[in-house]
């Protein structure tokens, strides 16, 4: 298990993770914002972000809650992780394909205006 492991791996391990959640968080910003057109396009990434701090500040609390179940923080987390890991299925069968395609195409309000 991860918490077992020497402190160095541990250090490189946890600098991974870093990263890839940053650039997970561009990544997922910079798709969004390519969904939506102009109009809206920054306030989509507002509620983006204010819903990524809000989920964040909730996982902290249903970890606490799960570890008062199962008296451990391992277990705890890998119930939390895997409700990310449930969310991939639904982004990729859902969200449109952008590459090569017009704005107007993806865009459901470009008839409003």
């Amino acid at each position: 298990a991860y918490y077992n492991t020497p402190g160095n791996a541990f250090v490189l391990f946890y600098f991974l993770q870093l990263q890839a959640g940053f650039v997970l968080s561009v990544v997922s910003t910079a798709y969004y914002g390519e969904c939506f057109p102009t109009s809206v396009r920054s306030t989509v990434i507002a509620w983006f972000t204010a819903l990524s701090i809000i989920s964040g500040s909730l996982s902290l609390y249903v970890e606490t809650y799960l570890f008062t179940y199962f008296s451990n923080h391992y277990v705890s987390s890998s119930f939390i992780s895997m409700v990310g890991i449930l969310g991939v299925p639904v982004v990729a069968f859902t969200l449109p394909e952008t590459s090569n395609v017009e704005l107007e195409t993806i865009s459901s309000d470009h008839g409003a205006e």
